[in-house]
């Protein structure tokens, strides 16, 4: 039986726990309809969402026995959403009406749960997949396009019963690939390079706060595979989840059957890829499909510097120790000069 599915439910309008909360949030959405929606009942409207939510939520985790975590402001879903290691699959609201942290009065209520969505989805994949939901989307033909640009998917808030089959069959949809990897880096390399490997994830690990299994170095003891592992599947598994691809981009890897295969995958996937290269002019730039990408060199400690920010902004790991990192790095970038002679 597979594990439960870990859902992030972002609205506003998730009952609380207790009644003077809910209260607080029906009170602000009637200052708000006040303006906005003045030939609204609140009273109605919100009875009607409370039935539904308390509805979904039974359905998620009694009938369908899936975990949910509700997050019913704005911030609380930015935060779970920045770093949502905890969950397989976010279902966000796009009108936050009832969101007592918001500005009072603020005019993008009514949208501003696309700020909660990637910017673009060619310029910033989301670290999960997404459900948009909105009552709007019946006849707001430019939001629905505008949240599929984002790369999530758009669904019509349906109150009737069939709605929440509708919201499961779209969160099964989405996660259907979903694995069990916990790989959120993974450094693509020829085993031969395993001393630059080496040195490269001692770095990370000293300078950042890396998650249990989190990095995927297969050259390297304790980032590699344990016993028994079905590789391919594997790969496959962690390449399709990863946040980030690193390549070493070596005289040894330009040859190499499995780093072409892994790269290839990453540009398929559209993930993001970093290279650090080793080597003459020759491979000053990335392979074919990553050549608007810029190459750091291993040789050089300021570039490295530059490469270990990048990967800290890409996973939002914390950082731990900057200055043993840098330490670390200029041991690299030494080895790979003294190498290159």
């Amino acid at each position: 039986m597979a594990a439960p599915l870990r859902i992030l439910l972002a609205d506003d309008q998730v009952p609380w726990d207790n009644d003077a909360d809910n209260q607080r949030t029906k009170e602000e959405i009637r200052r708000e309809f006040a303006i906005a929606k003045p030939d609204v009942n609140v009273d109605r409207a919100f009875a009607a969402d409370y039935r539904w939510f308390t509805g979904l939520l039974d359905y998620l985790e009694r009938t369908r026995y899936e975990t949910v975590t509700c997050a019913r402001t704005f911030d609380e879903a930015k935060k779970h959403l920045e770093n949502p290691r905890d969950f397989d699959v976010a279902v966000i609201d796009l009108s936050w009406w009832g969101d007592h942290t918001l500005d009072p009065g603020a005019s993008n209520r009514q949208g501003v749960g696309r700020d909660l969505l990637p910017e673009a989805m060619h310029a910033h994949r989301s670290k999960i997949p997404i459900v948009s939901l909105s009552q709007n989307f019946s006849d707001d033909f430019e939001l629905m396009s505008t949240v599929v640009e984002r790369g999530a998917l758009p669904l019509l808030k349906s109150y009737q019963a069939v709605g929440y089959r509708a919201l499961y069959a779209a969160i099964q949809y989405l996660t259907k690939d979903r694995g069990s990897s916990k790989v959120e880096l993974f450094i693509s390399h020829a085993h031969e390079d395993i001393d630059l490997a080496k040195r490269l994830v001692r770095a990370i690990d000293v300078g950042l706060h890396v998650p249990c299994d989190a990095v995927r170095c297969t050259s390297v003891p304790e980032y590699d595979f344990p016993p028994g592992t079905d590789i391919e599947q594997a790969l496959r598994a962690e390449l399709r989840g990863a946040q980030c691809v690193v390549g070493l981009w070596t005289p040894i890897s330009t040859k190499s059957q499995w780093c072409t295969f892994e790269l290839g995958a990453a540009w398929g996937l559209n993930h993001k890829t970093l290279f650090l290269s080793h080597g003459g002019e020759t491979l000053q730039d990335p392979p074919a499909g990553f050549r608007a990408i810029q190459v750091s060199q291993l040789s050089d400690a300021g570039q490295l510097r530059r490469f270990l920010h990048e990967i800290q902004k890409i996973t939002n790991w914390q950082l731990k120790n900057i200055p043993a990192a840098e330490s670390e790095l200029e041991e690299l970038a030494h080895f790979a000069r003294s190498r290159a002679l």
